[in-house]
């Protein structure tokens, strides 16, 4: 894990430190289309730390983190991965989505702002999230 490689490379336990193998961990699950898996957190008193944690390995590409115990669970899943208006937008995109038929649209124009497959997936997501977490 992440603290036997930073033992093996003499270096501080941080995010920081550890950004050059996150990331080459995430890149290379992405490029084979695996589930990128971030790195334990093992201080189960910093919830805010853990929080931020979280946060950074979403907004970097991550799709679910290494856990340890019940109570990091409670706080992955009470984060709020997206801001207010990213699900407003969505809802509106996704209005116009589903109205394509068999949800195959390469390219959407909405209110002068061009969605593109990769927006639109990250509108499906946002969806995703909203329905199974977003209404807390």
């Amino acid at each position: 894990g992440s603290h036997d490689y930073c033992s093996v490379m003499g270096m501080k336990h941080n995010l920081n430190n550890l950004s050059f193998a996150r990331n080459y961990v995430l890149n290379v699950a992405k490029a084979f289309n695996l589930q990128a898996i971030d790195i334990v957190s093992i201080n189960l008193s910093d919830t805010e730390g853990f929080r931020l944690e979280c946060i950074n390995a979403f907004e970097i590409g991550y799709d679910s983190k290494f856990l340890i115990h019940p109570k990091q669970l409670e706080i992955i899943n009470s984060i709020q991965y997206y801001t207010p208006d990213e699900v407003v937008e969505a809802e509106k995109v996704y209005s116009q989505i589903i109205k394509i038929q068999n949800n195959e649209a390469s390219v959407l124009n909405i209110d002068g702002k061009v969605y593109e497959k990769p927006h639109i997936q990250r509108i499906l997501n946002i969806i995703k999230w909203r329905d199974s977490y977003g209404s807390k």
